[in-house]
C-alpha cells in the first residue's frame, strides 16, 4: 500500500537536529533528523503534505531517482506567511527536508 500523504511533525520545545548540527551560513543549517520524532506530540504541531506534482519536483534543487518519493505542504513561521516545505523520502538513504525559511519562492 502506498502513502497518499505524509505527515510532518515539528516539534517546537526540543531541538529536531542533532548535537552535531552545525550553522554554515546566515540561512543554511546542516545536521541530521532524529527519527524519534513524533507526530501529534503535546508540544508542537503536524503539517499534513501531498505527493508533490512533476513541476514541484522538479524546483528542488536535488537530482531525484524515478522512484524517490516527494511531499510538499506549507508551515507557517514567525506569525508571517507561510513556509514552502518538501520532504523527500529516496529509494535508497534517509529522508530529508526542504524549507524556503527566506521565503523567496524557491528551495536552494
Amino acid at each position: 500500500m502506498r502513502l497518499r500523504y505524509a505527515n510532518l511533525a515539528v516539534i517546537l520545545a526540543s531541538p529536531i537536529l542533532s548535537s552535531a548540527a552545525q550553522v554554515t551560513g546566515v540561512t543554511t543549517i546542516a545536521g541530521t533528523l532524529q527519527p524519534e520524532l513524533v507526530p501529534n506530540s503535546l508540544v508542537g504541531q503536524t503539517e499534513s503534505l501531498k505527493p508533490a506534482s512533476a513541476q514541484e519536483r522538479g524546483a528542488l534543487p536535488v537530482q531525484l531517482g524515478t522512484t524517490d518519493r516527494v511531499f510538499t505542504g506549507v508551515t507557517f513561521f514567525r506569525k508571517k506567511d507561510d513556509v514552502m516545505l518538501a520532504l523527500v523520502e529516496p529509494a535508497d538513504g534517509r529522508p530529508y527536508l526542504f524549507a524556503d525559511v527566506n521565503q523567496n519562492g524557491s528551495f536552494e
